[in-house]
């Protein structure tokens, strides 16, 4: 039974219950350079950490919590518990002909479910037009300057983003 309970979470087929926590949308390779910087860095130190993933089927992180599905799905938001995260980062699947169109509708998606999470999104136009439809504003990280960055200085450097008030807990 327990053996049982570990691939189900491992696999990502559980539900968080957690509040204030972290929720990475897509595990992408900037998504891991974004928690291997949370890790060195120990940013958000008192904060769980949830993984939404569909581009993998087992937890790369067994620390953190994995959400096995897309990110769009409310489905899948709800087991992430979404509504209560504190911080949110969507990263761009490219393997839709439009990343930045699908990435700017599963923020849509995450804003109807969280008001008030700061979200940093990753675009590859920082000055998208469907930017302004959302009903807040975002924190764009731009992916050409995520991979300078991420090429120079061996991980995002993601604080350069992060408002003061959630760079450590």
């Amino acid at each position: 039974m327990v053996e049982q309970e570990f691939e189900r979470e491992e696999r990502g087929y559980g539900s968080v219950s957690h509040s204030n926590h972290v929720v990475i949308c897509e595990y992408t390779a900037f998504a891991d350079e974004l928690i291997r910087e949370i890790q060195q860095k120990h940013l958000f130190p008192a904060r769980d950490v949830v993984l939404i993933g569909s581009l993998v089927e087992r937890s790369p992180y067994p620390e953190y919590d994995f959400i096995y599905g897309i990110p769009i799905s409310p489905k899948v938001q709800e087991r992430a518990n979404i509504s209560r995260a504190s911080v949110i980062f969507v990263f761009a699947n490219i393997r839709f002909s439009d990343p930045d169109t699908k990435t700017l509708h599963v923020v849509s998606r995450i804003m109807e479910r969280n008001t008030d999470a700061p979200i940093y999104v990753e675009l590859h136009d920082q000055d998208h037009p469907l930017l302004a439809e959302l009903p807040r504003p975002v924190t764009v990280m731009n992916s050409d300057d995520l991979l300078h960055s991420a090429l120079q200085h061996n991980y995002l450097d993601i604080e350069e983003y992060l408002q003061t008030e959630i760079r450590r807990d």
